[in-house]
């Protein structure tokens, strides 16, 4: 390398470490300089360039953190250590040298643990959430941030540790934000609740000013924890351990979408990690289920899951992330002997209580869901296996077919479970048949699909097999939304449950093509749950983007008269869209095209919702992604990669016409087809404004 341009990397290295930045990044920035020096011929320009920095290289090696960082990054960390500590001017430096290999090698051994599956166990419950620091480096570097709440009674007030460096309009209006979500949430379970607090508030690995809102639901989430410690409430919330958290919560509790290139990176960050599970906005859990195979193929052993997200209750229904639990009497009363008793009989009493308590292991109460293709496990909190049972499903397709809840605020949690086999026959008891377990694993209830319905077409039978879609409050009344698809023929239907009995509730709606997938939240913030979905109908062979508003009676969603069910009225639809086949979809004479399952989510951020498209028998990863604005007009064509390939490959041998794929002309051509519904009619996009 020419003096003049190391000499200008010299002088840039010498201002970024004067700046504010983590020590892991400052050890990038120097490592990538000393790689530059390294290449020169020259030992005395080598010397010289070197030696300024070996005390902070020295220093912030032995205390780098590796939570989210590449392995290969300390692999060629330590290359270079043996490259410079060869040259002469380096001996003297020999014990730091001698550190940072056994640093090196210390945490390289626990990245690798980490890596292949073996669990470690943080001295406490800790929630963490991944940062991304912005880095002029071509590396992404992440990190897992930790948040301690500590509240007191007092003046009204955030103390935020490490203090802030300037003022933070966006972080105050999310602290006051997050604080109420929160207290909204205990007012459940303490009485009352004082009016003025202060409130500690800890970053461990402070990187600086925090100008996003992403780290709002792990927030919400530790205020909701130390608020119920605080006023020792008789329901106490804990965070199981080894959790990662990302998403901002707004005022109605809903979790905010990062965006498709945040959460990769977050996802990477966290995969680098002794996290086992991290919790997302839903919206963008196709994405980050994405980049974990990707990286899974890298690391095959590596064990973590991907949980998505819709909002607060979301999260705190999830008893694999949080445990929410009645607190035992005795521990209850000893937080308040402890408060009031200061001496030593009652610190002896305490240490005696504790440790009995903590000896055995009384939880039963099922907080995971694993499956590893034949059978279903249901474990404790602390990964015990409490009881199984024989299902043919992998974690990808997992929360179709198995759900913990608590279907009668007893704190004390229910199984949901679709196509269960009989231990016997080792065959699916009813493909159409849902079965609730209490946390022992005995049967409270089960319900089977058998609805009866007509078309002009034909009489449908009952051969139906059930999908878990979500459960909802719907006047009152806890219930469980589930989805029916006919097998042999075209039907499919949403209905609804009882959570607490299983008895069937009023609430179906009838499609004549199977619903795929389905999301459920207020879309219309109007207090009403609206369903939105996505799959085939097969009176116009096309596939279908819908959504209405759920409503406690049947009806049925339009489609040609040869396949409407018949006896019921048409549904109210808030949107209905076609998306036709493509020349692609004709040129392998598929009736509708392919439909990718789970691929609808819904990004608030962005406010719209995608899913994708494929050519299911002859390429199944050639994806067609549509995005779909808000306001059920505007639609983007996003063409995949593979998708593209495989099109242009048939254009250019000339069995399908120009214009080749990614292109805005073919774009149009797919928007140009695609029909919305219009007061009972079909109308292109121009006829909508």
């Amino acid at each position: 390398m020419k003096i003049l341009e190391l000499e200008k990397e010299y002088i840039e290295l010498q201002r970024f470490l004067t700046e504010p930045s983590s020590r892991r990044t400052k050890l990038i920035r120097i490592f990538e300089f000393y790689d530059l020096v390294l290449t020169s011929s020259n030992p005395n320009m080598i010397e010289v360039y070197i030696s300024e920095f070996l005390p902070k290289y020295f220093t912030f090696m032995k205390l780098v953190k590796i939570r989210g960082l590449n392995p290969d990054i300390l692999v060629n960390l330590e290359d270079q250590l043996i490259k410079i500590s060869k040259f002469d001017f380096v001996l003297n430096y020999k014990q730091e040298v001698e550190d940072s290999f056994k640093v090196l090698k210390t945490k390289s051994e626990l990245l690798s643990l980490w890596m292949n599956g073996h669990s470690t166990n943080p001295e406490n419950n800790l929630i963490y959430f991944p940062v991304l620091e912005k880095s002029e480096s071509t590396r992404v570097l992440g990190f897992l941030e930790i948040i301690k709440v500590v509240i007191s009674a007092g003046e009204n007030k955030f103390i935020i540790e490490p203090a802030e460096s300037e003022e933070d309009d966006l972080l105050e209006k999310q602290l006051h934000l997050c604080w109420d979500v929160a207290v909204a949430y205990c007012k459940k379970h303490i009485k009352k609740i004082k009016t003025n607090h202060t409130v500690e508030l800890k970053f461990e690995n402070k990187l600086g000013v925090y100008v996003g809102n992403s780290f709002g639901i792990a927030l919400t989430l530790a205020f909701i924890e130390a608020l119920l410690k605080h006023y020792n409430s008789s329901t106490i919330v804990n965070v199981n351990d080894c959790i990662a958290v990302t998403g901002g919560i707004d005022k109605d509790s809903k979790i905010i979408s990062t965006g498709k290139t945040t959460i990769e990176s977050k996802v990477e960050t966290v995969f680098y990690s002794d996290a086992h599970i991290f919790c997302l906005p839903k919206t963008d859990e196709i994405w980050a289920e994405k980049k974990l195979l990707e990286l899974k193929k890298l690391y095959p052993n590596r064990d973590l899951k991907i949980v998505g997200l819709t909002d607060l209750d979301d999260l705190l229904n999830r008893r694999n992330v949080v445990d929410i639990r009645r607190q035992k009497v005795i521990v209850r009363t000893a937080k308040v002997i402890k408060k009031n008793w200061v001496n030593a009989i009652a610190t002896i009493l305490l240490a005696f209580l504790f440790a009995f308590l903590f000896v055995i292991d009384y939880d039963d109460n099922p907080a995971s869901l694993k499956a590893d293709g034949n059978l279903l496990y249901v474990k404790n909190k602390n990964g015990k296996v409490l009881w199984s049972k024989l299902l043919n499903t992998n974690d990808i397709n997992l929360s179709r077919e198995a759900k913990i809840v608590d279907i009668d605020n007893d704190n004390q949690n229910e199984i949901l479970i679709c196509k269960v086999r009989d231990p016997q026959t080792k065959l699916i008891k009813n493909m159409a048949m849902i079965d609730c377990y209490n946390s022992n694993g005995e049967e409270i209830w089960n319900y089977t699909f058998k609805d009866k319905v007509l078309s002009e077409r034909e009489i449908l039978n009952t051969e139906y097999t059930v999908n878990i879609l979500d459960t909802l409050t719907f006047s009152g009344q806890k219930s469980l939304l589930l989805i029916a698809s006919n097998g042999p023929s075209f039907s499919s239907a949403i209905f609804r449950l009882n959570l607490k009995t299983g008895q069937r509730l009023p609430g179906t709606f009838w499609a004549s093509g199977h619903i795929i997938d389905a999301l459920t939240f207020d879309f219309n913030n109007n207090g009403i749950i609206d369903v939105i979905g996505a799959g085939y109908d097969n009176g116009y062979e096309d596939l279908v983007f819908f959504g209405y508003e759920f409503k406690a009676s049947i009806c049925v969603r339009p489609t040609q008269d040869e396949y409407l069910i018949k006896s019921y009225p048409i549904a109210d639809m808030m949107v209905y869209i076609r998306f036709p086949k493509t020349d692609f979809d004709n040129l392998f004479e598929d009736r509708t095209p392919g439909y990718q399952t789970n691929s609808l989510i819904r990004q608030d951020n962005f406010k719209k919702f995608s899913f994708v498209a494929t050519i299911p028998e002859k390429y199944p990863e050639a994806g067609l992604g549509y995005e779909v604005d808000y306001n059920f007009k505007n639609i983007n064509v996003v063409i995949d990669s593979d998708f593209r390939v495989q099109r242009d490959t048939l254009v250019a041998k000339g069995i399908l016409k120009l214009p080749f794929t990614d292109t805005e002309e073919y774009k149009n051509i797919i928007k140009s087809n695609i029909l919305y519904w219009k007061n009972g009619k079909w109308v292109k996009r121009d006829e909508l404004d």
